[in-house]
């Protein structure tokens, strides 16, 4: 499923180029199209490096741990990436794939909550001051979605306590 994104990204970088899909109320639709869409090739560029990079090891975990494909992981990070681009509308025009990002960020973070992962999160709030700096980025989306990535995760472990003490379900 990442791969197929990919390539949808990369081909409607080369055949619409710059073109900045935005997120507004009149075009509310542009919610499940936007992530497709970069404002440039350096963007697409990073978006794309840091979905490789982070998704192989979540997905890893994301399947020992529930018992669950790849593709239920996917779905649940586009649908989060999708609910955040509508929760932050008319906020600064909203492009890219660090939607996706940062939700698996936030996955990441819930998965593997260890004193060393915490610490390698410095980088993100680095990351997210940076954007509030220089602008031109919907810190935001990128927030919204982190935080959707641990809620995801919270929501899961939830209802697999919940499973266990009832007996439904056991590890």
């Amino acid at each position: 499923m990442m791969y197929i994104f990919i390539i949808i990204c990369l081909l409607s970088q080369i055949i619409l180029g710059d073109m900045a899909m935005g997120v507004s109320e009149e075009h509310l639709y542009n919610c499940f199209i936007y992530m497709f869409f970069h404002s440039g090739w350096l963007h697409l560029i990073i978006n794309v490096l840091s979905l490789v990079i982070l998704w192989k090891p979540i997905a890893k975990l994301w399947e020992k741990r529930y018992n669950k494909g790849r593709v239920w992981l996917w779905i649940l990070c586009y649908l989060g990436s999708v609910l955040a681009g509508i929760i932050c509308v008319g906020d600064v025009p909203t492009v890219g794939a660090s939607g996706l990002v940062f939700f698996l960020l936030g996955v990441l973070l819930m998965l593997n909550p260890t004193i060393a992962q915490l610490k390698r999160y410095v980088w993100v709030g680095i990351t997210v001051v940076a954007q509030i700096i220089i602008g031109h980025s919907n810190v935001k989306l990128h927030i919204t979605t982190f935080v959707m990535g641990m809620l995801i995760i919270i929501c899961r472990e939830s209802i697999n306590r919940l499973n266990e003490y009832r007996g439904i379900y056991k590890y």
